[in-house]
């Protein structure tokens, strides 16, 4: 497939979670715009906590993931946040809690979302 011509006519639609630990983000992010650039829409999903800290407030590199402020609304991938189940910054460096609240929670929105999408 040849990433540089978009495909004309696609419907696919492609979910991707993104699971909040260190350095998981940007390379979605990366391979949300290599798929939006196929034809395909893009909705990326991330944690609030993760979203405030890597796409609200980039680290080095990823800017160069996001898509320019020129370009039209069909080449942009659209990031939904979802919460991780923890109230405090402290609670998510206790991976094993964060982990366990992940699995109780994520799982609904996704499901939700994913009805949203397909309405």
């Amino acid at each position: 497939m040849n990433i540089s011509s978009r495909s004309n006519g696609t419907n696919a639609h492609v979910l991707l979670v993104s699971y909040p630990s260190q350095g998981h983000v940007a390379p979605f992010m990366k391979l949300s715009h290599l798929l939006n650039a196929c034809g395909a829409k893009v909705t990326l999903v991330v944690t609030e906590s993760k979203q405030a800290r890597t796409v609200d407030q980039p680290q080095p590199g990823f800017n160069s993931s996001m898509p320019e402020t020129g370009e039209d609304q069909q080449n942009r991938v659209r990031i939904v946040s979802v919460p991780d189940g923890l109230e405090s910054a402290d609670e998510r460096k206790d991976v094993s809690k964060l982990i366990q609240s992940i699995n109780r929670v994520m799982p609904g929105y996704v499901e939700e979302l994913i009805k949203k999408i397909n309405h």
